[in-house]
């Protein structure tokens, strides 16, 4: 075993989160589900022994998921599932859409969810994005009601960014006030008329009982 310290988070997905935000990337996570999906925590309270013994024998996977990093007003903050971007008043947001600096769209619609691998399954799964494994070195842009016009022309599904790559997003002057939501929970902040997305290099490290597989978890939880 590592010297890395371990948290359990009993509950849901969002206790999930809470933790991850509180203790940050130095710790060791895994998650006791408490909760309904429980996507995030996959063992349940009669898991107890089995994780006892694998931490005691060292038969666990430590999984790596990388954090998505969001920049604006000389401010930044981190998300490990996903950043949600609305307009405060509910109208129709009109943003540039810039990809590895090649304007891509003229996105009108709702807003847009930037998720990592970890939060695939989560909204932006809801919205019609893709599941994409832990160990894709990438994170997703996904449209929530995106229009066609003459004016707009927005992709109608979500598409895929490379880690190394960086995701700019430019309001126009009018645009209202937007509305940040990380990891599910709203961030005050300053107006701002452009924010960047990347991969960080920082990951968090889940740990998971050594029987754990992705795949067979999306057929559980969501295909029964």
């Amino acid at each position: 075993m590592d010297d890395g310290e371990t948290i359990v988070s009993v509950g849901g997905d969002g206790t999930f989160l809470k933790a991850l935000h509180k203790y940050g990337f130095s710790k060791r996570y895994v998650g006791i589900n408490t909760g309904h999906l429980g996507f995030l925590p996959d063992l349940l309270m009669e898991d107890l022994d089995r994780l006892i013994s694998a931490l005691k024998d060292g038969t666990y996977q430590l999984i790596e998921y990388p954090v998505l990093n969001a920049t604006f007003n000389n401010q930044s903050v981190w998300a490990f599932n996903d950043i949600v971007l609305k307009a405060s008043n509910s109208k129709t947001m009109h943003i540039h859409v810039n990809v590895n600096k090649i304007p891509l769209q003229k996105f009108a619609g709702d807003g847009l969810i930037i998720s990592t691998p970890l939060g695939s399954s989560a909204y932006n799964y809801s919205a019609g994005g893709a599941l994409l494994p832990p160990d894709s070195r990438a994170y997703q842009i996904t449209p929530l009601a995106p229009l066609n016009t003459n004016a707009y022309r927005s992709l109608t599904s979500s598409f895929v960014v490379p880690a190394y790559q960086i995701s700019t997003l430019d309001l126009e002057p009018s645009q209202a006030i937007p509305h940040l939501v990380v990891d599910g929970e709203e961030i005050d902040h300053e107006p701002f008329d452009k924010i960047s997305f990347r991969l960080g290099p920082d990951v968090v490290k889940l740990l998971r009982i050594a029987d754990y597989d992705f795949w067979a978890r999306v057929k559980e939880k969501f295909l029964g």
